[in-house]
């Protein structure tokens, strides 16, 4: 009788542990996230830009967008995210012969680079 109480009870646990990982968003397949790609997009943005004020304020006015993409800004007054710059700009085969300008867009797998070119993006959204 013991071990019949056992292993329902390890049963109970196993069908338990089995519900919540179907259950749990993190591993939901019919979850969606909210970027198209399944990525995380990153904005690069220097305090002294005024072209990336333009996109930051363009982002402000435009919320929705944030029901469509998940943006990441990183300054590029920090070293680490100059590094991690130069890595996506180099993954999208993008000119950095005369430097990396900003605001620069990481997105999709896709590099974008300057205001108008950025907004443009997010419109097509």
């Amino acid at each position: 009788m013991k071990q019949i109480i056992y292993a329902f009870i390890v049963l109970l646990i196993v069908l338990g542990i089995g519900y919540y990982l179907k259950n749990s968003p993190q591993v939901n397949k019919n979850i969606i996230p909210a970027v198209s790609s399944g990525k995380d997009s990153i904005l690069f943005v220097s305090e002294t830009c005024p072209h990336c004020r333009n996109v930051e304020q363009w982002l402000s006015e435009n919320t929705l967008i944030k029901d469509k993409i998940i943006l990441e800004t990183k300054m590029v007054e920090i070293q680490e995210n100059r590094e991690l710059l130069a890595n996506k700009a180099e993954e999208c085969q993008f000119n950095t012969s005369k430097g990396i300008g900003v605001p620069f867009l990481y997105s999709e797998g896709k590099c974008v680079s300057g205001d108008t070119p950025i907004i443009d993006y997010f419109k097509s959204l």
